[in-house]
């Protein structure tokens, strides 16, 4: 079953436009490296938020993939060439189940 997932990064002032850079460059082509797919991605910011979508389709589910990812030597390059703490006040996630909308 297609798991989803919700994150919202509520970042410090002035410093979503040094995210967005190395989410493109960085973080989406790593997570798609593991299988997850990266649907959507939306700034607002009057109000310094990033939100995106993504989803996992795969037998090991959500959670144990996101481990496999951000235990790999790729999402250490990552964190090596970027701060997270110095950009991000705090960062709230949700796993989403699909229900459809007409029976």
């Amino acid at each position: 079953m297609t798991e989803y997932q919700v994150r919202t990064y509520y970042f410090k002032p002035g410093k979503l436009a040094e995210f967005l850079p190395v989410w493109h460059q960085r973080v989406v082509p790593l997570r798609e490296e593991f299988g997850f797919k990266v649907l959507y991605g939306w700034a607002n910011a009057e109000e310094s938020e990033f939100i995106w979508l993504l989803s996992y389709d795969g037998e090991d589910g959500y959670a144990a993939r996101e481990k496999e990812h951000y235990s790999s030597p790729g999402w250490k390059a990552i964190a090596d060439v970027c701060d997270f703490d110095q950009l991000i006040d705090r960062i709230e996630t949700h796993i989403l189940h699909s229900i459809p909308v007409h029976k």
